[in-house]
């Protein structure tokens, strides 16, 4: 089975957050669900999301000064995929700067 993850932006107030998106296989059997991985080391993510039921699930919580790594992995009643392409995240602060104060033109 293939993967294809894409990543999509969103934001909370109080901690970074980001919406994971991904086609389904374009071949192999019937898929039951998928598992997310997810963490700080490319090598390593340390976090798992089990059964997730649709092709997006939303992350929230993550470190806004951290990057992150993103993995996912199909499954049935056969097995799990190999893992998904990884795809890497780091918040960005989208908050536009303040005007200038002070500035005058002669």
């Amino acid at each position: 089975m293939i993967l294809i993850l894409s990543i999509a932006f969103a934001g909370w107030s109080d901690a970074a957050g980001v919406t994971l998106a991904w086609d389904p296989p374009s071949s192999g059997g019937v898929v039951e669900g998928y598992n997310l991985s997810y963490g700080t080391s490319s090598n390593h993510q340390a976090n798992k999301v089990e059964r997730i039921m649709g092709t997006q699930y939303i992350v929230s919580g993550l470190d806004e000064d951290k990057v992150y790594y993103f993995e996912v992995k199909a499954y049935n009643d056969v097995g799990e995929s190999g893992p998904s392409n990884k795809v890497t995240w780091k918040y960005s602060d989208t908050t536009p700067p303040l005007p200038p104060d002070g500035l005058e033109v002669k």
